[in-house]
């Protein structure tokens, strides 16, 4: 049998001070662990929350509107998934030191902006070819226009039911101004008023077929009083005659 040799004090030091190395690298991982997963808060991913997109900032949300982005939500969570483990593969195929050059963000940039300024602008020309058709409504039936947009100037400024008192006011002063009953509709459909809503949102419609705000305004009155079948209705006639910035919400709805 050999005899086994004796341990100096170098190596007998040596090891002691490995077994504390490694003893103090576990302990500092498992603390680690403890205070990043137990004691810290998580961080929360709002585009996981459910709620999708949100309305405009006057678009009507409604509880059908919600559970469509609830939905709309988990496609996207799924869709960051399948992106993020294509971009994995992606980046393995570029060598190393060189950055992909991501062309397709500004060119989407810029086409979302032409598109909002072109919303913007016929927004802006459906308002003034309403206003004109108005007065022109307004002169024939003999009403006061100057009175008629007075009235929506000062309904402008108001919120809650002083507002609503208003554009009852310019509603009464002119039954066929469009702008005042889609105005008057949107308010009582945010106020629950869903039948009075409808109402006025339906006659908005008529006057002026054009107004993606009326017909949104009907789609979720309808919706709101179990109408389903007449809410799509509206909402399609928003998306195949309705302009202006709530046309997308319209089609979302679909």
């Amino acid at each position: 049998m050999g005899v086994k040799p004796e341990l100096t004090a170098v190596d007998k030091r040596a090891r002691s001070f490995t077994f504390w190395f490694l003893g103090a690298a576990i302990a500092g991982l498992v603390v680690f662990f403890i205070v990043n997963k137990m004691i810290l808060p998580q961080p929360v991913d709002v585009d996981t929350i459910g709620t999708g997109e949100p309305l405009p900032e006057r678009a009507p949300v409604t509880a059908g509107a919600t559970a469509e982005g609830a939905e709309s939500g988990d496609t996207a969570e799924s869709g960051e998934g399948e992106s993020a483990e294509s971009g994995e593969g992606e980046g393995a195929a570029v060598a190393e030191g060189e950055r992909p050059v991501d062309t397709q963000e500004p060119e989407a940039e810029a086409e979302a902006l032409a598109q909002n300024t072109e919303e913007q602008a016929v927004a802006a020309a459906e308002n003034e070819a309403a206003a004109e058709a108005e007065a022109e409504a307004l002169a024939e039936a003999g009403g006061d226009g100057a009175a008629y947009e007075a009235l929506l100037a000062e309904a402008e400024g108001l919120r809650g039911r002083s507002k609503v008192a208003k554009l009852r006011e310019a509603v009464a002063v002119n039954p066929n101004g469009a702008v005042a009953n889609a105005e008057l509709g949107f308010e009582l459909l945010n106020r629950g008023r869903y039948r009075e809503a409808a109402e006025f949102a339906e006659r908005a419609t008529m006057l002026e077929p054009t107004s993606s705000m009326a017909w949104i305004t009907l789609g979720a009155a309808r919706q709101a009083l179990r109408d389903r079948d007449g809410a799509n209705e509206a909402y399609r006639q928003c998306v195949e005659l309705g302009t202006g910035e709530y046309v997308r919400e319209c089609r979302r709805m679909l």
